[in-house]
């Protein structure tokens, strides 16, 4: 009776080793020593589509996408040796999984002065084409300068003004 728990324990003994085995086989296929990950965007790089890649043997990807509300990359960074979501909202829109850089974006279509126009003393939002890209009025680091965004066949136009008194909120006072 007593080799025969023996043996049973001896079995339950194998059988848990080559369990641990396996897990950790398992293990350094997908981050094991020499694993990797890198982000071909260099990290937090919102200007950029990047793909954060892990894994040795079975490589595992994260790409980075515009979310479906408007504005919003998803970005992938790597933490804890695999990406990470890090939700950002890109001021002039998101296309094709980047930021798209102030003034270089130019859908065609119609576009829309919530201001009317060159109307310094009011704060305006110039939105543009499908995307609906937009470029806000804005006062500048020093509240004495305006950013006066207006509609053009092209998009957004930015004209800087100095406001008489100074800026806030969008708009000279």
């Amino acid at each position: 009776m007593a080799s025969r728990k023996r043996s049973n324990s001896f079995k339950f003994a194998i059988i848990f080793v080559a369990l641990i085995i396996l897990a950790i086989g398992i293990y350094f296929i997908f981050f094991g020593e020499g694993s990797f990950c890198n982000d071909n965007d260099g990290g937090q790089n919102y200007g950029a589509r990047g793909t954060v890649t892990c894994g040795k043997e079975i490589p595992v990807t994260w790409t980075d996408y515009c979310a479906v509300k408007e504005n919003v990359l998803v970005e992938y960074v790597i933490v804890n040796n695999q990406g990470e979501k890090d939700p950002y909202e890109c001021p002039y829109g998101c296309k094709d999984g980047a930021c798209i850089p102030e003034g270089e974006y130019r859908e065609k279509g119609e576009c829309i002065d919530s201001d009317g126009g060159l109307n310094y003393n009011v704060k305006g939002i110039v939105t543009c084409g499908d995307y609906h890209i937009t470029w806000e009025d804005k006062c500048l680091d020093d509240h004495q300068w305006l950013a006066e965004y207006t509609a053009s066949e092209e998009g957004g136009v930015k004209e800087t003004y100095i406001c008489p008194n100074l800026c806030r909120d969008g708009a000279c006072i």
